[in-house]
């Protein structure tokens, strides 16, 4: 039988179309953080050649070698990594890459598999912030929007994880509590729902520090998406990108990177004030005249504002 059409015998059946959503999950999670490693070790390039074999996996390739090596590649350098954040960065290719032969039987570390590399990037903000938890959980309420109801089917396959003592494994055990108990609605928005603090005033609204940024996480997101069609027409002027790295730059020091069809925009956050930004966790005059900017150049043209157009679908 054709692999991509086929099922992985086991415990149970993991169709191949599962296995895909499993490593695009994965691999998403692995990108946020990519740029971690190589502002730490630019000269290595096996956590992104991982996150590329896991690409061409998600976009319909058999499983190969590909993905067995490139995964291996970038465990060892995660093992030679020269911070922890940097370590969690390249085990997260390596996680992605290898998600390609997650097993199907019924063992609770298999769940590492499927959940490690979004607790890393959670773990990463925390690190980046001195140790906050509250940005670790706020990453986390992403890594809930970011599960389908076909990842959350195949968690429960698995027996659960336990609760370790690192901060990785609590992150795990949280994360998949919640997709656990998810019934395809979107978790995350239920969360933040129940974050929000209640206003006695009819029709107003609080917004916690948690759930500005996973507004902006979100939007930032999106906008990076709709850059290329700014860029264009106007490759020369680079305000609408430092709108994006701004927000990148508060909420994760990672950013986001995607090599793939049509998000082909590369937003790092590798500027020393962006970076001083999300070390110290709150917003600057900066990024808010970046925001500025970059409206400015909308109304000047005569275009919606790049963050309104038509976004593509993943």
């Amino acid at each position: 039988m054709a692999q991509h059409s086929g099922t992985v015998p086991g415990d149970f059946d993991l169709t191949i179309g599962e296995l895909r959503t499993v490593v695009r999950y994965v691999v998403m999670h692995a990108e946020d953080v990519l740029d971690v490693f190589e502002q730490a070790v630019p000269d290595d390039p096996r956590p992104r050649a991982a996150i590329e074999a896991a690409w061409t996996f998600v976009n319909g390739a058999n499983r190969t070698k590909l993905q067995r090596v490139a995964s291996l590649d970038a465990h060892r350098a995660a093992r030679s990594a020269p911070s922890e954040a940097a370590r969690l960065a390249a085990q997260s290719a390596g996680d992605a890459a290898s998600a390609a032969y997650l097993h199907p039987i019924a063992q609770a570390s298999q769940v590492g598999h499927i959940l490690r590399a979004a607790a890393n990037a959670a773990h990463i903000a925390e690190l980046t912030a001195g140790g906050d938890p509250t940005l670790g959980d706020a990453l986390l309420n992403r890594s809930r929007q970011r599960a389908t109801a076909v990842l959350s089917d195949v968690l429960r396959r698995y027996p659960h994880p336990p609760r370790g003592r690192s901060r990785v494994s609590q992150l795990i055990h949280a994360l998949d509590q919640s997709l656990r108990q998810s019934d395809g609605a979107d978790p995350g928005r239920a969360q933040l729902a129940k974050d929000r603090p209640r206003t006695k005033t009819p029709g107003a609204l609080t917004l916690s520090e948690n759930d500005r940024r996973i507004l902006a996480l979100w939007a930032a997101d999106c906008a990076e998406r709709t850059l290329p069609l700014f860029l264009a027409e106007a490759p020369d002027d680079p305000r609408p990108r430092e709108a994006i790295e701004g927000a990148g730059g508060w909420t994760h020091t990672g950013g986001w990177r995607d090599t793939t069809g049509w998000r082909t925009c590369s937003c790092s956050t590798s500027s020393p004030t962006w970076r001083t930004s999300a070390t110290q966790g709150r917003r600057t005059g900066r990024w808010r005249t970046a925001c500025w900017q970059m409206r400015r150049r909308g109304s000047s043209t005569g275009r919606r504002p790049i963050s309104s157009a038509r976004l593509p679908r993943r």
